[in-house]
């Protein structure tokens, strides 16, 4: 799993998918999925500690380009608006 876009947004390598084990971008442990919210899971590592919800992984790299079309049109968008306030 590595970092990939803000805000805090993680996606699962080749092999993460393939084998179904997701592993700690922080030390390479293996992680595991417990009970965040109603809604939500989370990825824990059970050795260090360190946890990303469920809804913040994605497991494809177009996912991950999507969501930076997303975001920058949403940043397009604000900045038009506040250019008309001007």
């Amino acid at each position: 799993m590595y970092f990939a876009t803000s805000p805090r947004t993680y996606v699962l390598s080749k092999d993460e998918v393939k084998s179904g084990v997701v592993k700690c971008p922080k030390c390479s442990s293996p992680m595991t999925k417990i009970p965040y919210m109603r809604l939500d899971k989370l990825f824990r590592c059970d050795s260090c500690g360190f946890h990303i919800p469920l809804s913040k992984v994605l497991d494809c790299r177009d996912k991950v380009v999507k969501e930076i079309i997303k975001t920058a049109s949403l940043i397009w968008q604000a900045k038009k608006q506040v250019e008309s306030y001007v």
